[in-house]
């Protein structure tokens, strides 16, 4: 990823940043900032981030921002999961979206179009984020296509990125 600018974050962007995490992972999200944390905002040939102690926390997806694994990892926020078999770990990791046949836990919150966390189930290690294209109720009727979307997984360029 090429850097195109750097700023620290604005006011306004601060609450846009806290607008946009409130509604994808409600009222807890208003525990996340704290006024010492030093967040800085980079442009890049590949959208726009929020940065973190030199790691990407937050990533822009369709004109709103969503947490990284990084953030998910270091804030310990709890988001809606879906755990995959072993066998889908190398897909997820080569950007692949999740598969019906290799879920083996479906959260029974899960809405279409929430934010969900991907975990696999040996280590229960976090390995992906992405936005759910089924709900809870059609993940027990339906058992073949797409249910995750993948937007940050591990290896990816968001994941990799340090200042």
């Amino acid at each position: 990823m090429i850097v195109k600018s750097r700023n620290i974050l604005s006011n306004k962007e601060n609450k846009q940043l806290a607008d946009d995490l409130l509604n994808v992972l409600g009222e807890q999200a208003q525990t996340f900032f704290n006024k010492k944390d030093k967040l800085e905002k980079i442009k890049t040939d590949k959208g726009t981030f929020v940065v973190k102690d030199k790691e990407i926390w937050f990533f822009q997806w369709k004109n709103r921002f969503l947490p990284s694994i990084h953030c998910l990892k270091g804030s310990k926020l709890l988001v809606h999961e879906v755990v995959v078999d072993v066998g889908a770990i190398k897909f997820v990791l080569n950007g692949a979206d999740i598969m019906l046949p290799g879920i083996v836990h479906f959260d029974n919150l899960i809405e279409k179009g929430d934010f969900v966390v991907v975990r696999e189930e040996k280590a229960d290690t976090m390995i992906a984020v992405g936005i759910s294209l089924i709900s809870h109720e059609d993940f027990s009727k339906i058992n073949k296509g797409k249910a995750v979307r993948v937007i940050n997984h591990l290896k990816d360029e968001i994941w990799t990125f340090r200042l």
